[in-house]
């Protein structure tokens, strides 16, 4: 964490050392024609602003850890006790630095002054950032007492950009329970919250399904009895449908063949030679086997799925501290195309069903912009107040808490 703090310091010079009236008026003011010790009493009031003298009362000397020798009744008073007292505090931030959080109790940075009436800066001049969405990159908590937390030109808080689908991350979150007095905030430079993630694209659609005539040989064997001829071995067309596969369809079946699986040794055949079997329409002449092979075929129709559907692209990131360098017209801020669908075919016959592609994904938004996914909030706030900025220093919502 690079800070420094700097403190407006009054009367510094050795104890003893004349301090003039002149000299107070000067440092907290007051009337240039009655200078009163009651004037210049520790001030624990509420409300008190150092730009109004209409709400100090009797005390002119904030209220602070550095002040607290002050006292808050006349009685005690020398000037000796306005030595070393303040009338600001200032933590001005420089480099980088992530998710720097404070609260009214902090003593580190803040010497506990958060929730005293000291006016107090926090001025940013270098880079405040977010590198997670649920994360705020610079957050105030508490009793928030005369706080001015300033942006210069040089100075940025920059919220992390939404993932795909998400929601943006917020820049500044300030939530004061101190009810009196608003936090002011300025910009100059950047609250930029992160932009929100791009859907994805929707799906394509799956191609129509398929009915695919698919042709099947099979076989079977039988016993001629006599050992004349096929058909007594019960070699059919109706042998064929009677044993088809599940699923052929009967009017598809056919005998194609018909074959000798052996002879007898003593064969008569006259002009026929023995073994002379199936010629491929029917019986041809004397046979002499006792058993045969029919070689049958048929379609059976098959369903098949269609070609299944692309998938979507997936969406873009929002624009956010991570990828804060990547022009927003590219990866990963632009949705990715959608994916190819698939082609199913019949695979012998022949017959396509082609799944469509699946939609482009949605691109992410820009610094304090919504997509699919809201953006962050530049400003989340209870008890705070912008006093200056333009849409170029500010980009996101300002939301109330």
């Amino acid at each position: 964490m690079a800070v420094n703090i700097t403190k407006t310091t009054q009367f510094t010079g050795p104890i003893g050392s004349a301090i003039s009236f002149s000299d107070i008026r000067s440092a907290f003011g007051g009337s240039a024609n009655n200078v009163k010790a009651s004037d210049y009493l520790r001030n624990v009031s509420n409300g008190v602003d150092w730009d109004d003298d209409s709400t100090l009362g009797s005390g002119r000397v904030p209220d602070a850890e550095e002040n607290e020798s002050v006292p808050v009744v006349a009685e005690n008073w020398n000037t000796d006790k306005l030595r070393n007292t303040i009338t600001e505090y200032v933590v001005t931030q420089s480099g980088t630095d992530t998710e720097l959080a404070y609260n009214d109790e902090d003593t580190v940075v803040w010497n506990g002054n958060l929730d005293r009436s000291i006016l107090k800066k926090f001025v940013v001049d270098g880079i405040i950032h977010a590198d997670n969405v649920n994360d705020d990159a610079l957050t105030f908590d508490g009793d928030l007492y005369n706080l001015q937390i300033n942006v210069n030109g040089s100075g940025a808080i920059y919220g992390e950009g939404g993932a795909p689908n998400g929601n943006g991350g917020d820049a500044l979150y300030v939530n004061n329970t101190y009810t009196q007095r608003d936090v002011e905030v300025q910009s100059f430079g950047k609250i930029w919250s992160g932009g929100g993630g791009g859907s994805s694209g929707n799906s394509g659609n799956s191609g129509p399904g398929l009915t695919c005539k698919e042709t099947n040989n099979f076989g079977y064997s039988g016993s001629s009895g006599d050992g004349r001829n096929y058909s007594q071995a019960g070699i059919s067309k109706s042998g064929c449908k009677n044993r088809r596969p599940a699923g052929m369809d009967i009017n598809s079946v056919k005998l194609i063949s018909a074959n000798p699986n052996s002879t007898r040794s003593r064969c008569r055949g006259g002009g026929s030679r023995s073994g002379q079997g199936w010629n491929g329409n029917n019986f041809s002449g004397y046979q002499c086997s006792p058993s045969w092979t029919a070689g049958c075929q048929g379609t059976i129709s098959n369903d098949l799925s269609g070609g299944s559907a692309g998938a979507g692209g997936n969406g873009g990131s929002g624009k956010g501290w991570s990828n804060r360098n990547v022009p927003i017209n590219s990866s990963p801020h632009k949705g990715n195309p959608g994916g190819g669908g698939t082609t199913s075919s019949c695979p012998q016959t022949g017959g396509n069903s082609q799944g469509n592609s699946g939609n482009k994904g949605n691109d992410g938004g820009t610094w304090g912009q919504n997509s699919a996914g809201s953006a962050g909030a530049a400003l989340k706030k209870k008890g705070a107040k912008f006093t200056y900025f333009t849409e170029n220093t500010v980009k996101g919502n300002i939301q109330n808490i």
